[in-house]
């Protein structure tokens, strides 16, 4: 089941969750484990990409929080 959609707007350069009509049928507590989910696993790609593009030895993953 597809709950969020990720959709890029080329043209203001931003990235926004789009949530499906599953997501909306869930009851509360569902939505709000699945929010967490995908913002942790989202967290975990951003961090894999940070430090692909600035190595360890230039700036940390510490040093952004």
């Amino acid at each position: 089941m597809q709950i969020i959609r990720i959709v890029y707007n080329c043209n203001t350069g931003e990235a926004k969750p789009r949530l499906t009509k599953d997501y909306h049928e869930l009851p509360d507590t569902l939505q709000m484990d699945c929010l967490i989910d995908a913002i942790y696993d989202l967290e975990d790609i951003r961090k894999e990409l940070h430090d692909r593009m600035y190595p360890k030895n230039e700036v940390k993953n510490d040093e952004l929080n």
